[in-house]
């Protein structure tokens, strides 16, 4: 059962199941609209999908709090990222640069962190170069404004 329950894609399957709960609950309040006597069972598909996704989001909670830190897998709740194996910067260094893990000094290795904000990473990204001025992109502008003017149109 314990091999089983680690070979599932929780995070999928937790998805799925807010998406049940959502059709069930569209279902539950047309039933009611309605006036059929279908809307208990759905509100008990509601509530019962709603459980098994917060049951597979926890369950996947305690399988990442006791995973092996040493293992190849990162595990993670995201169902649209999944796992992230831990041998990707050695594999783009290696391919992509030619050189060994080993090679690298620890601070200009590449690193796998997801969790930074977009602003921060772009700041990051941009760290080294210099802003360009309004000034001169305004200048870029208008020379490629000009230039397109100054081209003979089909006759």
């Amino acid at each position: 059962m314990r091999t089983l329950l680690r070979r599932l894609p929780l995070p999928y399957l937790s998805y799925v199941f807010v998406l049940l709960g959502f059709l069930a609950l569209g279902l539950f309040v047309a039933a009611l609209g309605f006036g059929t006597g279908q809307a208990p069972l759905f509100a008990v598909a509601m509530v019962v999908a709603y459980g098994m996704a917060v049951a597979c989001i926890l369950l996947r909670r305690y399988q990442i709090a006791h995973t092996d830190p040493d293992s190849s897998n990162v595990l993670g709740l995201d169902p649209l990222r999944g796992d992230v194996d831990r041998s990707a910067a050695a594999r783009y260094l290696l391919v992509y640069r030619g050189q060994d893990i080993d090679e690298v000094p620890a601070d200009q290795r590449p690193t796998m962190n997801v969790q930074k904000p977009r602003a921060a990473r772009r700041t990051a990204i941009h760290a080294g170069r210099p802003r360009p001025s309004s000034s001169s992109t305004t200048a870029l502008r208008d020379s490629a404004i000009s230039s397109t003017r100054s081209r003979p149109g089909p006759s």
